[in-house]
């Protein structure tokens, strides 16, 4: 177990340089020169230039990367162009919103898609497995921004159950806290919850055709026990590591939906930071995204011994 996850930690270092080497190289990848594009259509040559003297875009690229890495390795990733503010602190002022939502839609897409994927293995080819189907069929080609107008006219104007936009903090009022998230969580667990669907479906399929299975049942093991006991913690492997690969699909529709529900979050920060040019912020919140990204993946790649102690390698 040990050397399990020595290896793993092992094996994120060099994802994490390339991580950072991508990140960093975007603002050479977009076309036209970095400092126009920074200072915008009307700007004079002087002020081209001192936005590169700025930013030391006048060096060799190798060097301004070193730089950079040395600069986030002491918490400085970067300052944005505008506002002169640095990116860590403007990324921390949007965390807790973004994070909320977050771990409210996984929470949601968990509790609502596992029991739903063995309610289709279960009854495999019966009319609730078609009905659920097709119910994931939808979640995965409906986009999110439509479940997000769909649901906020339903539930906040229609019926005014819960606020149409906005965000509270929970300092302030944690009931409102909790109701400013609900829409916006549920519009973004769409997609997810047909994607933990499925797999969890799938996976149980194949585990309940498995031998030790049919000898449980000659046994006159429970169908709920078999389904529950045995089948599921044989499947948690699969489940987590969709769970973790399926955070990417989030990361991208809380963009989205940041914009929609008015949340000021991380997702509609770069929102601002892109109409804006303003590249140390987008470069800061991609780094940071990726980090969380990858940092999640690793934590389930370490949980996989204790779903299955088999997993050593």
């Amino acid at each position: 177990m040990p050397r399990y996850i020595l290896r793993r930690l092992i094996a994120t270092i060099p994802i994490l340089l390339m991580l950072t080497f991508l990140v960093f190289g975007m603002l050479y990848v977009a076309p036209g020169d970095p400092a126009a594009l920074i200072a915008g259509d009307t700007a004079t040559p002087a002020d081209i230039e001192a936005i590169r003297e700025r930013m030391g875009l006048h060096r060799p690229f190798l060097e301004q990367f070193f730089a950079w890495i040395g600069g986030i390795l002491q918490g400085d990733i970067g300052t944005s162009v505008y506002s002169g503010t640095p990116v860590a602190e403007m990324i921390s002022q949007r965390a807790l919103p973004t994070a909320s939502l977050m771990g409210m839609t996984i929470l949601i897409s968990v509790v609502v898609s596992v029991p739903l994927g063995v309610m289709a293995a279960a009854f495999k080819g019966d009319t609730a497995d078609r009905i659920i189907m097709v119910i994931s069929v939808i979640g995965f080609s409906v986009p999110v921004f439509i479940v997000g107008y769909v649901l906020a006219y339903g539930l906040a104007i229609k019926l005014p159950i819960f606020p149409v936009q906005g965000y509270v903090s929970p300092d302030q009022d944690f009931g409102g806290f909790l109701r400013s998230l609900v829409l916006p969580s549920m519009a973004l667990s769409f997609s997810y919850i047909a994607l933990i669907t499925r797999v969890t479906r799938s996976t149980l399929v194949e585990i309940l055709s498995q031998d030790y299975v049919r000898t449980a049942r000659a046994k006159g093991v429970s169908r709920g026990r078999i389904l529950f006991w045995h089948a599921l913690r044989n499947a948690a492997v699969q489940i987590s590591t969709v769970i973790g690969v399926g955070i990417a699909v989030l990361l991208g529709g809380s963009v989205i939906i940041e914009t929609v529900f008015s949340i000021p979050g991380i997702g509609s920060l770069v929102v601002s930071a892109i109409v804006a040019r303003d590249f140390p912020v987008i470069q800061g919140v991609l780094l940071v995204v990726s980090l969380v990204y990858v940092l999640v993946n690793l934590l389930i790649d370490l949980l996989y011994p204790v779903f299955d102690p088999r997993i050593s390698y």
